[in-house]
Formats: structure tokens, sequence, C-alpha cells
């Protein structure tokens, strides 16, 4: 992953990091084995090496199949919907051409293992995992550790970071 031109990634003293979106109750979410997780590790201030569990490719796959069909839908009233409706599709279908198209290149370049372009929300999510992740030091390759002092400022346990814990 590519950071934005306008951020930066950070590296703590953990630097390998996972995060989940699925919920295991109290079996936990996070472990190299389990469905769903995403590890990141920063290479340098622009580039993450990252490694998505195969359950998400197949949900983002199946994602992009619905989305383009919802295109095709858009675009079919465009063609032959009531006059507003087409009015209406046809003004809103290069919006989802787009989509269409950024979420195919996307999909294609996990898939290829190419490098994809992380805007600046990506990149602020995958260092705030640094910082949560991370022991005692966070590195900022350009000196900026605004996200570090408001993560610690509302939540005081990003003071000390996770423990690592073998169950």
């Amino acid at each position: 992953m590519f950071a934005a031109r306008e951020g930066a990634f950070l590296i703590g003293d953990m630097p390998v990091v996972l995060h989940n979106d699925k919920q295991f109750g109290p079996y936990g979410n996070i472990g190299f084995a389990v469905p769903g997780v995403q590890i990141y590790i920063p290479l340098n201030r622009t580039l993450t090496l990252s490694f998505l569990c195969s359950t998400i490719i197949s949900e983002w796959t199946t994602k992009v199949e619905e989305f383009e069909q919802k295109r095709r839908q858009v675009a079919a009233f465009a063609v032959a919907g009531a006059p507003d409706v087409a009015k209406r599709a046809s003004e809103s279908l290069p919006e989802f051409e787009a989509a269409v198209t950024r979420s195919r290149k996307v999909l294609e370049n996990v898939k290829l293992g190419y490098p994809i372009d992380c805007d600046t929300d990506n990149v602020t999510f995958l260092n705030s995992l640094q910082v949560g992740f991370a022991e005692r030091y966070v590195a900022s390759g350009d000196g900026d550790f605004s996200l570090v002092q408001r993560m610690i400022k509302d939540r005081q346990e990003f003071r000390r970071g996770r423990k690592l814990s073998i169950n």
C-alpha cells in the first residue's frame, strides 16, 4: 500500500500490527489463523506491506460484482426508465462508472500483489494501529506526531501499548 501524498506511515516498536473487522465473541479476533485478519508492516514512510485473509478478497470480489450489477441497473434506467428516472440515472452514471473502475482496479491489484494507493483516511487508520500496538516508541519519517498525541490524549491506554500474549 502506498501512502497518500499528504500522509506518511508511522512505525512503532511493535511494527507488525493486526486488525480484524469480524467479531468472534469471547474467542477474540486477532491471530494469524483467524478468518478476516489483516496484517500490516510499514516498510518505509510511503509503503506498507499488507497480508489479507483470503476471506476478505472473496468478500471484496462479491461486493465489486454487486456494485457492477447496480451500475448495469443504473445504465438500464438511464436508457429505458421513465423520463425523470432516466435523467437522474444518466446524471449519476459517470459517478457509478468511476466507482466501479476504482473498485475493480483495487481488487485486481490486490489479487496480483501490486501496490494500491491509500487515501488519507487509510493512512490515518494504519498509523492508529501502529500507535495502538507500540509498546514505548513510535517513529515518524516526517516528524508529525499529531495523531500519536491525539490518541494518547483521548485514551490513556495508548501510553503503554498492547502486551503480547499467547493463549
